[in-house]
Order: C-alpha cells, then sequence, then structure tokens
C-alpha cells in the first residue's frame, strides 16, 4: 500500500470508537479492507466482530 498511512488509519478507527462515535458499514468495510492489505488477520478478525456487534450483516461483498 505505498503512499498509505496505514498505523495513522487505525489511529483514527481507535479514536472514532473513543469519542462514542456510531461507526457505519462503509467505516468497518473500509477498516476491513486497511487491515487485509496490511495482512493484519486479528485487526480484520476485530473489523469484521465489530461491525457484527453494532447490527450490520456480512455479506459476500465484504469479503470480496
Amino acid at each position: 500500500m505505498k503512499g498509505e498511512d496505514r498505523e495513522g488509519a487505525r489511529g483514527v478507527g481507535d479514536e472514532i470508537k473513543a469519542a462514542g462515535v456510531r461507526c457505519d458499514v462503509v467505516t468497518y468495510n473500509s477498516l476491513l479492507q486497511l487491515y487485509v492489505k496490511g495482512e493484519d488477520m486479528e485487526g480484520a478478525r476485530r473489523a469484521v466482530e465489530g461491525r457484527e456487534a453494532a447490527g450490520f450483516r456480512s455479506r459476500g461483498s465484504t469479503y470480496n
């Protein structure tokens, strides 16, 4: 992911959650994509769990 700041993006995700802002489906999908591209499968698992805990269903398009 040339030119992208993975750590900074992860920090933004943490800040969003700490501020009590409810993430939407786009936020969860973006975080999931970030973790997968960075080969952080633990982060990807947490993104999927967070998405489902927030009431968003995962579909095939989520994993593509």
